[in-house]
């Protein structure tokens, strides 16, 4: 792991390198001036990060859609059509991160050839079999679409028999990208606070800045 550049580097270097912006143009009756993207430094001992993409951001006080965010990326409460907040971006932050250490997204569902499930039935069977839970009675029946995809029970309409659980540890493991056991668990275990299935139960963005994971330093 690479040391992270000082707050007072990336503030001389954000000094010497103001925001570009693109055009204004007019979205959903707003006026919008969208933010080009560019690097955060070119220092060559740091790596260069970037913020783009933001084709699905919205206002959180004036939601226009719950359509939100690339499928991969998508949280459950969004599928379900239940309430939802800024622990939608926590899930997601969870998805990229195993992104970043494997490679491969964590989430690819796709329609049932042969049209016995749909690609978000799949999505919420994976999620499940990544944690290892159920998904709340309680979130079910205050979810919009709860009854287009589980049963009264809490099982899945679609599938039959047991969710069988495949760890976040196991599967980043099979990809072998992290060789350092102890980093291994840290990073799952980082991940899980950000997919636990009910957004309540996830971690704010101030706690996973203090996570263990993030505090291990090169030696």
């Amino acid at each position: 792991m690479t040391s992270a550049p000082r707050d007072d580097e990336i503030t001389q270097y954000l000094n010497a390198n103001p925001p570009q912006y693109y055009s204004t143009m007019n979205i959903l009756g707003r006026e919008v001036r969208p933010t080009a993207s560019q690097p955060i430094t070119s220092s060559a001992s740091h790596p260069s990060f970037k913020l783009a993409d933001f084709g699905h951001a919205q206002w959180y006080s004036n939601k226009i859609t719950d359509k939100i965010g690339p499928t991969a990326l998508r949280a459950p409460e969004t599928i379900l059509r239940h309430h939802w907040d800024e622990k939608v971006d926590i899930w997601a932050i969870g998805c990229l991160t195993f992104e970043s250490l494997t490679g491969a997204s964590l989430f690819d569902p796709q329609d049932d050839p042969q049209g016995r499930y749909s690609a978000d039935d799949e999505h919420l069977l994976r999620m499940m079999q990544l944690m290892g839970q159920r998904f709340p009675g309680e979130m079910l029946s205050e979810a919009r679409k709860g009854h287009v995809f589980f049963k009264p029970d809490g099982s899945l309409l679609r599938f039959v028999g047991e969710v069988v659980q495949r760890s976040i540890f196991a599967s980043v493991q099979a990809y072998k990208a992290v060789d350092d056991i102890a980093e291994l668990r840290a990073a799952a275990a980082f991940m899980e606070r950000c997919l636990q299935l009910k957004p309540g139960d996830r971690a704010s963005a101030d706690d996973l800045l203090q996570d263990p994971w993030l505090q291990i330093e090169d030696t």
